[in-house]
């Protein structure tokens, strides 16, 4: 800023006079000046970019004066209440009254506005740009003894301070605090910092590879992991397996501590199988591994499922999946005669006679297709009873457990005649209904009694298709409950027979409103039918 003044005039004028309370350099050992009467002075920091200023203070007088850069370090007697600043072209600011008392050993700051004369006197500003760049941005600022400051979207936070020594502190929840002090000159500058992180690194090694561990119940990876958490917090560790019994411990950090933790292994747990087949010494693989032939009795094995084959010579490989349970034997036998192969070619014949071996006919039986428990099949067949015509299945064995789908056309003699009432209560017309598109799903279990005889007993639910003039108009559904009964005779087919049993569950409205004149829906799916057919299986 320009200000008109007359050449000659004073000026030289004190802008601010404090005491630096966190500023020792008057009292630390390398700047500390002594008076004549062996006090420690005290030490006035004139801030101000100019040079060649003399300074008085009467009849106690001037203990030292040291140039430093864009300050006059003034050291004085304790107790001084006045000051004389010349310059040889800035003029004289005489007699200048101290505002607060001068103590021994403390620093003090004074700044000096100091105008170069010329025809204007120019005001140079006693201060400059100080940026702080910090990461993390979350951290505040703080300097001097002013409040902290947040820093902007971009990390930084820029402050005009005034020349001379500043203290500052940078804090940041989860970091280090920094602190220290930095000189302002004529130069703008940049102060960047990068907080420390307080968390520790932790480093969780289980001598199972393949052991799964779990940090405060969260899966971090098979057999080691490796990362960063806060201190001061206490943390599970679990290392966990499939047949094994869990492992843990628990670990604290302190601030950028470095720790491994070495997690317990996980302890297996072990239960017996007890192995026999018919017949006897069939090779038994357990989990694809041969152990040996029935029939075994195998410890150490680690709970849970495993898979059980069984091999002999003229014998289809046998599979079975079993449950071994901790500290218990479990009884396992393999019936292999189903699976017996041999008898399905013929002897070469005899070189004396010429004659053929004929096969014997307890191998010949073998020969018949045992039903097993894995197989699809598609059924054609009729319905009997009130709801009678062609119907078809589709359906599947897994595991002896049954699941099939059904259809049935309904046939064209099912027939309700529904009468309509007029005012006068006279029943003088009728409506001719179909009962149509039925569709059934039923569920169940397979009893495998011989090698070609199944009953499945099946429960399920039918949903029934009511139509005038061809157009769907109500519905009924029925719970129903049968035994699916099937014998084959030859591969990959099968005759069956199923009696069913039907009880109404609900209606639609039409249904309903007929229902209460004729009870013919109750009739119609109340009670029992059959159903014949023969099945393909794939």
């Amino acid at each position: 800023m320009m200000f008109s003044a007359a050449i000659g005039a004073q000026s030289l004028s004190v802008e601010s006079f404090r005491l630096l309370e966190t500023d020792l350099t008057a009292n630390t050992a390398g700047t500390m000046k002594r008076d004549q009467n062996g006090d420690v002075a005290a030490l006035i920091r004139i801030v101000t970019s100019e040079t060649g200023f003399t300074f008085e203070n009467g009849m106690m007088g001037i203990v030292a004066s040291e140039q430093k850069t864009g300050e006059v370090w003034v050291y004085v007697p304790f107790g001084t209440s006045k000051l004389t600043i010349a310059h040889q072209q800035l003029g004289v600011l005489r007699d200048w009254n101290i505002p607060i008392p001068v103590e021994k050993g403390r620093t003090y700051e004074l700044r000096l506005v100091a105008g170069v004369v010329h025809t204007y006197v120019e005001d140079r500003p006693n201060g400059q740009f100080v940026t702080f760049s910090v990461q993390p941005g979350t951290a505040t600022v703080t300097v001097d003894d002013g409040q902290p400051r947040a820093l902007g979207d971009d990390g930084t936070l820029s402050l005009m301070l005034p020349f001379g020594s500043h203290v500052y502190r940078i804090d940041a929840a989860g970091y280090l605090s920094e602190s220290g002090t930095f000189e302002v000159t004529g130069e703008k500058q940049k102060k960047e910092v990068v907080l420390k992180s307080t968390k520790g690194t932790v480093t969780l090694s289980c001598p199972m590879s393949d052991a799964r561990l779990y940090l405060d119940g969260n899966y971090v990876g098979d057999g080691k992991w490796n990362g960063q958490l806060d201190p001061a917090q206490m943390y599970l560790v679990e290392a966990k397996l499939e047949g094994h019994r869990t492992r843990s411990i628990t670990f604290s950090l302190d601030v950028q501590e470095e720790k491994t933790v070495s997690v317990p292994a996980p302890q297996p747990i072990y239960g017996t199988l007890s192995i026999m087949s018919t017949p006897n010494e069939a090779t038994i693989l357990i989990d694809g591994v041969e152990i040996g032939e029935t029939p075994l009795l195998t410890g150490n094995l680690l709970v849970g499922e495993h898979e059980l084959e069984f091999r002999k010579k003229d014998y289809t490989p046998y599979r079975m999946t079993v449950s071994v349970l901790e500290g218990k034997m479990t009884p396992v036998e393999a019936d292999m005669r189903g699976n017996y192969t041999a008898a399905a070619t013929v002897q070469p014949a005899d070189r004396t006679t010429g004659s053929g071996v004929k096969t014997p006919k307890s191998r010949r039986t073998t020969e018949k297709r045992r039903l097993d428990s894995r197989n699809l099949y598609v059924g054609l067949g009729w319905q009997t009873g009130r709801l009678w015509g062609p119907s078809g299945e589709l359906g599947l064995y897994r595991k002896n457990f049954n699941f099939e789908i059904a259809y049935n056309e309904g046939g064209s003699g099912a027939k309700i005649v529904h009468w309509l009432p007029y005012q006068n209560d006279q029943f003088t017309n009728s409506c001719s209904y179909d009962i149509s598109n039925v569709i059934s799903v039923r569920t169940g279990y397979g009893l495998f009694l011989a090698k070609s005889l199944v009953f499945t007993p099946q429960i399920g639910i039918n949903y029934n298709q009511v139509a005038y003039q061809g157009d769907p108009v109500t519905y009924t559904v029925s719970g129903t409950a049968s035994m699916r009964m099937e014998w084959s005779p030859i591969r990959h087919l099968s005759i069956v027979a199923a009696p069913v049993y039907s009880i109404p569950l609900m209606m639609g409205n039409v249904a309903k409103r007929m229902n209460e004149n004729t009870n013919v829906f109750d009739d119609w799916f109340d009670g029992f039918s059959a159903r014949f057919g023969i099945d393909f299986y794939f």
